[in-house]
């Protein structure tokens, strides 16, 4: 650590930074490794403020000071700027940042505390298949291993929603379900951003290359659209990731549909589903016109498509609603909801701009890199951009709502690499920013709703280490966040449409009442007066909210171009007469339930900021029963002096409650054997998934390792997924560590001594209990565990596999 410091020290005395750049990435964010690398990496021009910031961090990580004996002028007054200041024993000295506009608590170590790890390690061994295929010799937590499990089991037709934190692996889900099956696996993403991002991070697994993992995209220089969606129909690709126009009304519909009637689109993901019930409902209204369509894929797969929704965050209504859009007989939720330990709020109300832009940018000169400041308004964006590189920033960059989709691509290149280290954005970027290691996010406006706040402050601290938040709001942000949300349709301006709409109908079946009608089409009213694409969207709107409200029955959704002229008709089960004078009643619950959503998003955010109510309580009340709270310090917690929690791991659902059958199995290999071949107890494997059909397992924990080579002698290459699962600690008060649904069957295999725990497991079909050659075969009191009541005993494995189905050997 000296010898770094030492470096660090030299290089600014000589006002050269060569000797940083030998320095390589560290793994971990913690300690002063990771600025003094950063430093090497900014440091190719003069020294300035992007470069003292880093020294400033790099100090701060360490202690509060560092012994420079020979400072450059040029040098000196960026780090007076930065709060670095050389004091008369020749050391650079940094005082914590605890500014007079925020609130901190006694002993509290500033708004820039050094970093420290708050997600605790719950990796759990790996099985030899998962780490060929996907390169993980653990797994992240057993959370993620259960979320990928019940993903693979569920049954054909079944719909599993899935919520794991931002930062646990959950897009593993999708990977795994993606590298064990054989048709396409299709995953509609929010943004080309986070297609790019999710399609580079399957190509990096091995188990993935060979199924040619592409994105789509209509205007992408990189892939063409036409090659894409030849490589999907022609099923060299298997898994693809776009967004709902292409499949709804773009040039991927026609090979998705020609999937489906061959029986070769397998699995629908939606990723950050929650957005169905946001983005879906006002601004990117394809993301539920998208449930339609997968309802007719459903009937003509005849019921066999199996349905992912996966987020970090599900509040109750959305669950409700992605239940109403994606229903199903098999409706299944894994949810295991932890709020975010990673990050420390703060927040202040300013009187005027100026005094809000003062205060931003002194946090600006202080807070750890790399951040990123949020605005509203694209306009303040900007002006902020200009304000940073007044200043003499050079490491930062604008990223809005209006940049272009090339300009976006070399934005999220740079962020990624590490060549940037401010970001100003608006809520334009956020989805498909997968960096884990921004370490602050300043708010200089007042988002529309919580759940905005709540997925921007997600941006930083995904590798589990400590992160801030800082909340600037003035008056009139209250006014911009109200205006922020969708415009609702007017009563008038809805009949109209509605006439409009049936104007264009074409009769299908006037028996059953169903029509098709053209959603291209204008209100006489509004012609002129809106962009053609914004009336499509309100038409489209319209009637999702009539779908919604249980009025219409959506059969079919089809594009087509005649002469020139696009069309996109939507064909209806109608329930109301289609002259109704009052379609506005029809749709008034759904409507009054939109506003509900609007004004509660905003009254949530503004009592964190007006009233100092503790956000992780808002936070846990919002995301619902089950999410555990857990809080990295707010302002409300510090007003009632609560000490920063510890983080607990991530909850499993528990198993549904069985009496299984219970069977004990003797005479099985010992663990520990002097061999120069296979072990035996690999044939046993084997012999019992071939003839039983059993996929699961479960040892002691000590015994996981070595029960890890044995399974990969048993099965080879390239098995079908099988689980080995700890049993952890054998106490009085055990719990089953992992789930167990109602139809498995599990094998405990004992090596030493029987676990009394999972002895007396009440979860799943079938448990069978091997018991190896050197495991004693007595309990405490001396009982035969063979001569227990209510279990089936098998002196030798070969009786135990005889009961089976088969027999292959």
């Amino acid at each position: 650590m000296s010898d770094l410091f030492g470096t660090l020290a030299a290089a600014l005395s000589k006002d050269d930074a060569g000797i940083l750049r030998k320095i390589q990435r560290p793994q971990s964010p913690i300690g002063p490794e990771y600025p003094i690398w950063r430093l090497g990496q900014a440091w190719t021009e003069a020294f300035g403020p992007d470069e003292a910031l880093l020294v400033r961090q790099a100090i701060r990580s360490r202690g509060n000071h560092l012994f420079c004996p020979d400072v450059p002028e040029p040098i000196r007054s960026p780090l007076a700027n930065a709060g670095v200041k050389l004091d008369g024993a020749s050391r650079l000295t940094v005082g914590a940042f605890r500014p007079e506009w925020l609130t901190f608590q006694n002993g509290e170590n500033g708004a820039d505390a050094p970093v420290t790890q708050r997600v605790s390690n719950e990796e759990v061994v790996g099985e030899a298949y998962f780490e060929e295929s996907f390169g993980y010799s653990h797994w992240k937590s057993r959370a993620l291993k259960e979320a990928c499990w019940t993903v693979h089991i569920a049954a054909p037709g079944s719909t599993v929603t899935v919520a794991l934190p931002t930062g646990s692996g959950k897009s593993l889900c999708f990977h795994f379900l993606a590298r064990f099956s054989s048709g396409l696996t299709l995953v509609i993403v929010p943004t080309v951003a986070l297609a790019i991002d999710q399609y580079r991070s399957a190509r990096s697994l091995a188990g993935l290359r060979g199924l040619e993992p592409k994105y789509f995209a209509a205007d992408d220089p990189d892939f063409s659209p036409h090659q894409v969606a030849e490589e999907v129909r022609s099923g060299a690709s298997r898994i693809l990731f776009c967004s709902p126009e292409s499949c709804v009304s773009g040039r991927l519909r026609p090979v998705l549909d020609q999937l489906v009637d061959e029986g070769r689109l397998e699995n629908v993901v939606i990723d950050e589903a929650h957005m169905v019930g946001t983005w879906g409902m006002y601004f990117r209204v394809d993301f539920q016109l998208f449930s339609a369509l997968w309802k007719q894929w459903r009937q003509r797969s005849n019921n066999t498509l199996k349905t992912i929704l996966l987020s970090a965050t599900f509040t109750e209504d959305c669950r409700k609603g992605l239940a109403k859009l994606f229903p199903s007989d098999n409706w299944t939720e894994y949810i295991s909801q932890r709020l975010r330990p990673e990050l420390t709020y703060y927040s202040s109300q300013f009187f005027s701009e100026q005094q809000r832009s003062d205060a931003v940018m002194e946090a600006l000169w202080r807070l750890p890199r790399p951040a990123i400041l949020y605005t509203t308004r694209v306009d303040d964006a900007i002006a902020w951009k200009a304000t940073l590189t007044g200043h003499g920033f050079r490491r930062v960059e604008c990223f809005t709502g209006e940049t272009s989709s090339r300009q976006r691509r070399g934005l999220l290149t740079m962020w990624r690499e590490d060549k940037l280290d401010v970001m100003v954005a608006t809520s334009a970027f956020g989805l498909g920013v997968d960096k884990s290691d921004v370490r602050s996010v300043i708010h200089a406006c007042l988002p529309e709703d919580l759940d905005r706040f709540y997925q921007e402050v997600g941006r930083a601290g995904r590798d589990g280490c400590s992160a801030v938040s800082i909340l600037a709001t003035i008056p009139r942000d209250h006014a911009l966040a109200v205006g922020m949300g969708p415009t609702l349709l007017r009563p008038e301006t809805i009949q109209q449409r509605w006439e409009s709409l049936w104007r264009t109908r074409q009769q299908i079946d006037a028996r059953s009442h169903v029509y098709r009608i053209n959603l291209r089409t204008k209100k006489d009213a509004l012609v002129g007066t809106r962009t053609y694409e914004e009336n499509v969207r309100w038409n489209k709107r319209l009637l999702l909210q009539l779908y919604r409200a249980e009025q219409v029955d959506l059969r079919n959704l089809q594009s087509e171009t005649s002469e020139g002229e696009k069309a996109e008709w939507a064909t209806l089960e109608l329930r109301f007469p289609p002259l109704s004078p009052d379609i506005v009643r029809l749709i008034g619950a759904v409507r009054d339930e939109e506003l509900r959503v609007l004004e509660s998003g905003l009254r949530r955010m503004r009592s964190c900021v007006v009233d100092k109510a503790r956000i992780c309580v808002v936070l846990t009340k919002m995301y619902g029963k089950g999410t555990l709270r857990v809080c990295g310090g707010c302002d409300g917690c510090r007003d009632e002096d609560r000490p920063v929690d510890d983080c607990p791991p991530l909850p499993i659902p528990k198993s549904p409650p069985s009496v299984p059958l219970m069977e004990l199995v003797a005479g099985l290999p010992s663990l520990v054997l002097a061999r120069t071949g296979p072990h035996p107890l690999a044939r046993w494997i084997r012999r019992t998934t071939q003839t039983k059909k059993v996929r699961r397992f479960a040892c002691a924990e000590e015994d996981l390792t070595t029960l890890k080579g044995i399974f990969k002698e048993a099965f080879g290459g390239d098995p079908a997924p099988y689980r080995v699962d700890g049993l952890g600690e054998d106490k009085r008060d055990w719990e089953c560590p992992f789930r167990l649904d109602l139809n498995e069957n599990l094998v405990v295999i004992h090596t030493r001594r029987v676990h009394r725990g999972a002895w007396s497991l009440k979860a799943g079909r079938v448990i069978s209990h091997w018991l190896c050659d050197n495991c004693d075969p007595v309990d405490d009191r001396g009982r035969q565990w063979l001569d227990y009541r209510g279990i089936r005993p098998h002196h030798v494995p070969d009786a135990w596999l005889a009961t089976g189905e088969t027999n292959v050997y």
